[in-house]
């Protein structure tokens, strides 16, 4: 009696060792085709005179990085504020190897989008763009319903009457129109759209399909 417990007890052991195997191995394949589908980025249209548009907008990153993102973008658009973290951790990843250019492409279904980039513009002119890009981004929900000078609090404008007084104003603004007119040029009809090294791509894609963008720029591979 005491044998044929132990043998169960044995069969049992490895029937869960057997399973524990097997599960490994399924998993090594699945993640080993998940990486595999990511590490070649899709192909991507090439906008020949790309430059032309990385030659204005709102830079972050050194001017002679080997690999230059540049974002048509919208301060209320969902997909805009995901493609903001994954270009973070892209340009803490990469450093001084990738920089990224913002433009303004504010769409219409957006109440709140050009008065936003405006008020970035007001950030701007205090030296703190991107610190209120990010503070817009972080709190995208309140857009519209809290005054521009909380998300200016957040991003540590300095001056902030005049930052206020600069909101307020409605005539042209050259930068807003500059960018606007480009993404025409460009064909621009959703954000974000990207240029990466020319490389037009549409949307938000995966923090692993921007990686592999930026490798295979960095690497020259034929594309």
């Amino acid at each position: 009696m005491k044998k044929e417990w132990l043998q169960h007890i044995a069969t049992g052991v490895l029937v869960f060792c057997a399973l524990v195997v097997t599960g490994l191995v399924v998993r090594r394949e699945l993640f080993s085709g998940e990486v595999m589908t990511m590490v070649a980025p899709p192909n991507a249209p090439r906008v020949d005179d790309w430059a032309a548009y990385a030659s204005s907008g709102h830079r972050v990153g050194p001017a002679d990085a080997p690999v230059t993102v540049v974002e048509f973008s919208d301060f209320q658009c969902p997909a805009c504020r995901v493609l903001a973290s994954s270009l973070d951790t892209l340009r803490a990843r990469y450093g001084d190897k990738v920089r990224v250019v913002y433009r303004h492409f504010p769409l219409k279904s957006h109440d709140h989008a050009v008065a936003a980039a405006r008020a970035s513009e007001c950030a701007a002119a205090q030296g703190r763009f991107k610190p209120f890009h990010d503070a817009v981004f972080a709190r995208q929900d309140s857009v519209g319903r809290v005054p521009w000078t909380r998300f200016a609090r957040d991003a540590a404008i300095p001056e902030l009457a005049a930052f206020e007084a600069c909101t307020q104003q409605t005539g042209p603004l050259a930068a807003l129109d500059r960018d606007t007119a480009a993404g025409n040029r460009l064909g621009v009809s959703s954000t974000p759209t990207l240029l990466i090294n020319g490389r037009r791509v549409v949307g938000a894609p995966p923090l692993s399909t921007l990686d592999a963008f930026v490798q295979q720029e960095l690497r020259g591979t034929p594309r």
